[in-house]
């Protein structure tokens, strides 16, 4: 069984993943935020596979393009509300231009992809209604067996990013997190038939009780799995 080791130093970790976010410069890598680790324990066996990831917030462009190189089979959709964004563009690499809270917008780009999407990341605003708007229109077209990734979590709590942690009351992006890890729960009262599972307050299962598989959450990143 291999020992759940998360690296100590910036230089205890050599995975495909690391090298390619110190090669384009994405905050991903172990010296930023840490995501790389995480990614490569899910993704490095998905990595050969014809995939198509979703990852909101392109910026300059950094982790799409390391993306790119990582999934070399993957369509990369990046989508981002700077027009600027636009040329990242190119080959298998596919930039859209919106709000990641509109349903309208989102809408249409998930009708460019009528099979959905294996990965959707939101790196986007860090806002938590952006969030939690992202999570409810774009995790449903997550494909089976397909992962939704939240990162930059520790923004929930910081004003500047224009959360106003305080006054959201019960919900805020962790609170609706920790509502997802009772469904996955609940569902386990019902192995048989899960369409029989019940919820507690209202006695009756839902669309995240029968899709929602698994949660992993670290630190400022979350991994929900879809059934």
């Amino acid at each position: 069984m291999t020992k759940f080791h998360y690296p100590l130093s910036n230089n205890d970790i050599v995975n495909d993943i690391e090298i390619l976010a110190r090669k384009y410069g994405t905050d991903k890598r172990v010296e930023d935020h840490g995501y790389t680790f995480y990614y490569d324990l899910f993704f490095r066996d998905m990595r050969c596979q014809h995939l198509t990831l979703l990852e909101i917030g392109v910026y300059q462009g950094a982790s799409v393009r390391m993306w790119h190189d990582y999934f070399p089979y993957a369509t990369i959709v990046g989508l981002d509300i700077n027009p600027a964004c636009k040329d990242v563009e190119g080959g298998r690499i596919k930039v859209f231009i919106g709000s990641q809270d509109d349903p309208v917008f989102i809408d249409e780009l998930c009708n460019e992809y009528p099979k959905g999407f294996d990965i959707v990341i939101d790196d986007g605003s860090h806002m938590m209604s952006h969030q939690i708007k992202s999570l409810e229109l774009l995790f449903k077209r997550v494909s089976s067996g397909g992962f939704y990734v939240i990162e930059d979590l520790s923004c929930c709590y910081e004003v500047h990013a224009g959360t106003q942690y305080r006054n959201m009351g019960n919900k805020t992006t962790m609170s609706i997190l920790a509502e997802l890890a009772d469904k996955i729960n609940m569902n386990g009262m019902s192995k048989a038939n899960i369409n029989t599972a019940m919820v507690e307050i209202d006695g009756k299962s839902d669309d995240w009780m029968e899709h929602l598989c698994f949660m992993f959450l670290a630190k400022e990143i979350c991994f929900l799995g879809r059934r």
